[in-house]
């Protein structure tokens, strides 16, 4: 247990005791070697093993407390989230003026939120000593939010991991490091989708992405400019470990740097924190009680120092 993330990848047997979930772990080392965490301080629970049984009373408290559960697939990527389908008391309420947002509006925020994704690339990629200019000059153009992401990232990518992967190709079913960016990146789509029904919104009523298939459409547009932030903690752990995959270590490590401050409000927070304060800026956005929406930035001194 690190923070609100509850990781257990090893066969075992969860169920609620009261206010705690308790793991009992099955291997022959330890038989009955048993853990116990306080369900109020369970944010995500990921299951990443496929010997895990876990009650059904154990998964509604996880749920009840605004909770979300992770489950991995037999490679350890994950493979499902769930979570609770009642937010707060003021849900329809949210809901209603989210459903009602004009088209306008949305393209605003939009625009708002893809010019932080590329100036936290920009962010990133100078915490690693690459090139920014070009980036910067794109930045400058009169590009609309579709043309500055897609040129964006062709030109972030290939600044990143051109040293140390030169033939990285950003695909989620693509070789390592893809796995690990995935991994890392779900774990951050989860926190968003929890804050995102605790605020009362839906997760199904988006900004912008707009697949059918798309169940977290909403959680798809708010993670955008946490991704450069996502890449930072991955590519750190990969130089921090020197890995060439994706293992439990690499995993525990993702969970620690999860909790890196990031500048938010004008202010040093967690990115959960951040994570949490962004999404009930759109909250407060949606409802007319705001008219900009709260984004990360990615404080350049304190990761160089890390």
């Amino acid at each position: 247990m690190l923070g609100g993330i509850c990781y257990v990848g090893s066969a075992a047997y969860i169920h609620k005791h009261y206010g705690f979930l308790k793991i009992v772990y099955k291997n022959e080392k330890y038989p009955e070697e048993e853990t116990v965490v306080p369900i109020d301080d369970v944010w995500l629970l990921i299951i990443d093993n496929s010997r895990i049984s876990i009650t059904v009373e154990a998964l509604r408290a996880v749920l009840n407390n605004k909770g979300v559960v992770l489950l991995c697939d037999d490679k350890h990527l994950p493979h499902g989230l769930m979570y609770a389908l009642n937010g707060y008391y003021h849900t329809t309420y949210v809901i209603r003026y989210q459903a009602q947002m004009h088209q306008k509006t949305k393209e605003r925020i939009w625009k708002d939120i893809i010019k932080q994704k590329v100036l936290n690339q920009i962010m990133c990629l100078e915490i690693f000593n690459k090139p920014t200019a070009r980036l910067k000059r794109l930045l400058k153009e009169k590009l609309s939010a579709q043309e500055l992401e897609a040129r964006a990232a062709k030109l972030y990518w290939q600044l990143l991991m051109h040293d140390m992967f030169p033939q990285f190709k950003r695909d989620p079913d693509g070789p390592f490091p893809n796995s690990l960016l995935n991994y890392t990146y779900a774990i951050v789509r989860a926190f968003i989708t929890r804050s995102i029904v605790s605020a009362g919104l839906c997760p199904q009523l988006s900004i912008h992405h707009h697949r059918k298939d798309n169940p977290f459409v909403l959680a798809d547009d708010l993670i955008e400019p946490f991704r450069p932030v996502v890449d930072l903690i991955s590519l750190q752990t990969i130089k921090d470990l020197s890995l060439e995959e994706l293992t439990k270590q690499a995993k525990k490590e993702v969970f620690k740097k999860l909790y890196s401050p990031v500048l938010i409000n004008n202010h040093l927070a967690p990115i959960p924190q951040a994570i949490q304060l962004c999404v009930s800026s759109f909250a407060q956005l949606v409802t007319h009680k705001r008219k900009s929406l709260s984004l990360p930035e990615i404080p350049l001194k304190i990761f160089t120092e890390s």
